[in-house]
């Protein structure tokens, strides 16, 4: 069971939510699919904070098509949500030894 940490806000406040005992279900390509909304009329940063090492990660449409890739530091992956927008991201998860 994995847990995920979600972290987004602005200067004005920061909101942090953690989901934990959560199947690690990956599609059959290898990669994991995060979602997240922004409800707020303004630009959000975010990451995804996972319990595993991440070996890259795109930022992708609804129906999973990857766009872009994003930037990925161990087990972050920072994006930009769009104002009203439902943000999809793939990620795979990096090899361990």
């Amino acid at each position: 069971m994995a847990t995920y940490r979600m972290v987004y806000g602005d200067d004005e406040q920061v909101v942090r939510e953690t989901f934990e005992n959560i199947d690690d279900l990956q599609r059959e390509d290898g990669w994991v699919v995060l979602r997240c909304v922004n409800r707020r009329d303004v630009d959000v940063a975010g990451a995804w904070r996972t319990g595993r090492a991440v070996a890259e990660a795109s930022l992708a449409r609804l129906d999973e098509t990857p766009l872009a890739p994003l930037v990925v530091r161990d087990r972050v992956i920072e994006f930009v949500a769009p104002p009203q927008a439902i943000v999809t991201v793939l990620a795979r998860w990096a090899v361990t030894s």
